[in-house]
């Protein structure tokens, strides 16, 4: 499968042919595959990796992908610049989600199965550490100073903080009310964590505190969430409604966006203008003007799209970051 879209917002690389390299990549959880999707390019193929792969993150400079493959027990590493595999890393059973540090040295990735978080080495690109966490940890997210690591966890309903200094849990968070924590998502400026639940909305959690306010109400089995660079407003997908819903974080105001197909998750642009969302009932994703909140046209990627990242602002092939 080839794509040649452009897209609003998102960074873009030189690739080494001088052509625009893909600017936001895709797994696709039925074809086994992540599909680049383009600026300006008309022949961008898939890029195979393991089985049933969930989800993606690229380290700060855009120069290293980072996909768990959920059926493997595996992590698949590959070159933006060239989307060639360079590592396969082993695992937990049924790796989901993996955030990567601000300084790019650390990737950690959730064990649904095993109950663990697997600490990835990014220069060595190999395990260094195992950590328990609470029962079917699934969605990670790491403060903006990279200092902590929280994770959901799914089939306890709680959350593990982890110091990433020393790799250690500082705590977990069984007095906060969840059902079925799914993805979580912490603003830029470090003040708050928003946790989507499978069948009681969104949390909102101080991270000064460690305590939750109100669940917002969103649609039916929220999924993914991201929060705008500003701050400003959060996205949340909603599978089961078919909707994506844009939360006003200083209000609480919601605002419903229908059109969508068992949407999955949610990427910002860099820019802050666009949202990006998986439709894995449609096979592809589709755009938001944050502006206006209104959604545009839906462009095909791969069977079942599930995770969605966007190359970050700074990204170049000639970066010699990881």
């Amino acid at each position: 499968m080839t794509l040649g879209v452009m897209l609003a917002g998102c960074s873009s690389s030189p690739h080494s042919s001088g052509a625009h390299h893909p600017s936001i990549y895709v797994t696709n959880n039925g074809f086994n595959t992540v599909s680049p999707v383009s600026v300006g390019n008309t022949n961008t193929p898939t890029i195979a990796v393991g089985a049933r792969p969930w989800g993606i993150a690229i380290t700060p400079s855009g120069k290293t992908a980072y996909v768990a493959n959920s059926r493997s027990n595996t992590v698949t590493v590959f070159r933006v610049a060239t989307d060639t595999i360079v590592a396969t890393i082993p695992v937990g059973a049924q790796p989901k989600e993996i955030a990567i540090t601000p300084n790019a040295r650390t990737a950690y990735v959730t064990n649904h199965n095993s109950d663990t978080v697997s600490v990835i080495d990014v220069a060595a690109n190999k395990v260094v550490a195992t950590i328990s966490v609470g029962r079917g940890p699934w969605g990670i997210a790491i403060t903006p100073n990279g200092k902590t690591a929280y994770v959901t966890n799914h089939n306890s309903d709680d959350v593990t903080a982890i110091t990433v200094a020393t790799n250690a849990v500082a705590a977990t968070f069984s007095w906060i009310d969840l059902s079925g924590p799914w993805a979580i998502a912490i603003t830029p400026n470090g003040q708050t964590a928003y946790i989507t639940n499978q069948s009681a909305g969104v949390t909102p959690i101080t991270l000064a505190t460690n305590l939750a306010g109100p669940a917002i109400s969103v649609g039916v089995q929220p999924y993914g969430i991201a929060i705008t660079p500003n701050g400003k407003t959060a996205y949340v997908a909603n599978i089961t409604s078919g909707t994506v819903t844009a939360i006003t974080l200083a209000t609480r105001a919601t605002k419903t966006i229908g059109g969508f197909t068992r949407p999955f998750s949610v990427t910002i642009t860099p820019d802050g203008k666009t949202a990006w969302v998986t439709n894995q009932g449609a096979g592809t994703i589709r755009p938001i003007t944050v502006a206006t909140n209104k959604s545009g046209a839906a462009l095909i990627v791969g069977a079942q799209p599930i995770t969605i990242a966007c190359l970050p602002p700074s990204a170049t092939t000639t970066s010699k970051r990881s």
